[in-house]
């Protein structure tokens, strides 16, 4: 029974590492932004996961030497979803980073 609770929070509060990092809010603030954002977009986050968990499982078999990469791969991945769920009035910090 928890199993299932504990990858649902997952799902819903993955968008807070990068709430707290882009926009400085609290950890509580963040998971709530996060579970709003996430509520009508659950199903294409799900198959992101879902295909980033596959892929980082593959590279993790020639010793972990994949990792090197994929590591790095999904956490860029998952910033884009981020960037692409958020509206543009909520992400203006990294935008004004990224030009100058």
């Amino acid at each position: 029974m928890s199993l299932p609770l504990a990858l649902t929070y997952a799902l819903f509060a993955g968008f807070a590492p990068y709430l707290v990092a882009d926009r400085g809010m609290d950890a509580f603030a963040a998971i709530a932004t996060s579970f709003r954002l996430v509520r009508h977009r659950w199903g294409a986050l799900l198959v992101l996961r879902l295909q980033l968990g596959a892929l980082l499982a593959l590279a993790a078999l020639p010793l972990g030497l994949g990792l090197i990469w994929a590591g790095p791969y999904a956490v860029a991945a998952l910033g884009v979803a981020f960037d692409a769920a958020v509206p543009a009035t909520l992400s203006t910090a990294s935008k004004k980073t990224l030009s100058g």
